[in-house]
């Protein structure tokens, strides 16, 4: 039998009442519209802005630990909840759960893509930490411009925070409410915050789990086309679930 870490079970009692909360109105949500079709020159230029903003990690990093506070210390230790399992994967599961049980479509496919997003944003950090192996800014005189790929580092980009934005867009986008919204984003931002707070990853790390989540839930819930691959049609019931795709890469 699969043990989770303990932590898994311990959802954050605020957050489960604001999970009961934000259910019922996924009911009222029709299917996204055409999306946005990125190309091979937006992730160009994306990794040129990600290589510009590394310049500046040493003199960020200084300035946010010279500047560390027990206050700030304390708000990081709750703010980074939203990136860990306990609260993402309750979501996820939470919402496509309640849909399966109440026969609800409309909220099992917003589970189904709402995990999906957060499925696709964990495999693309994955991927880009192996790939990027940067030090942490923690590790004894870890410099900022030190990449090694495959060396086993895990600072780029920011796992945290990548799944607190995939989780704040993905439910945004679902619910469609204007202080939900501002809500979702402040905390997936607070995420990110603490990560740097703690002196766990380069600003630039944070800045790029931040598009990553933002990219993986409009690419699953159909608001982004990335290099001619549509989004994933998602499909859910109680005997099983489906995944299918489609593209033009003319």
């Amino acid at each position: 039998m699969l043990k989770l870490p303990r932590y898994c079970y311990r959802v954050p009692p605020a957050f489960a009442v604001a999970l009961g909360m934000v259910v019922s109105p996924l009911q009222a949500q029709e299917s996204p519209s055409q999306g946005i079709e990125i190309k091979w020159w937006h992730g160009a230029a994306a990794v040129g802005v990600y290589a510009l903003l590394t310049t500046f990690d040493n003199s960020m990093q200084r300035f946010t630990q010279d500047n560390r506070s027990g206050t700030g210390n304390s708000i990081a230790r709750l703010a980074k909840h939203m990136g860990q399992p306990e609260v993402f994967v309750t979501a996820g599961l939470g919402v496509l759960t309640t849909g399966l049980i109440t026969g609800n479509e409309r909220i099992r496919d917003a589970g189904m893509r709402i995990s999906s997003s957060l499925a696709l944003a964990g495999a693309i950090v994955t991927l880009g930490k192996l790939s990027a192996g940067r030090q942490r800014p923690s590790h004894p005189g870890a410099d900022g411009d030190d990449f090694h790929p495959f060396s086993g580092n895990a600072s780029a980009p920011s796992g945290h925070t990548a799944m607190a934005f995939a989780l704040a867009t993905a439910l945004s986008d679902e619910i469609h409410n204007r202080w939900v919204t501002v809500g979702l984003y402040t905390m997936a931002a607070a995420t990110g915050w603490s990560r740097v707070n703690d002196n766990a990853h380069w600003t630039s790390d944070v800045l790029a789990g931040a598009g990553l989540g933002i990219v993986s839930a409009k690419f699953i819930n159909g608001r982004l086309r990335l290099f001619g691959l549509r989004s994933p049609l998602v499909s859910a019931s109680p005997h099983g679930a489906s995944l299918s795709w489609s593209g033009n890469f003319q």
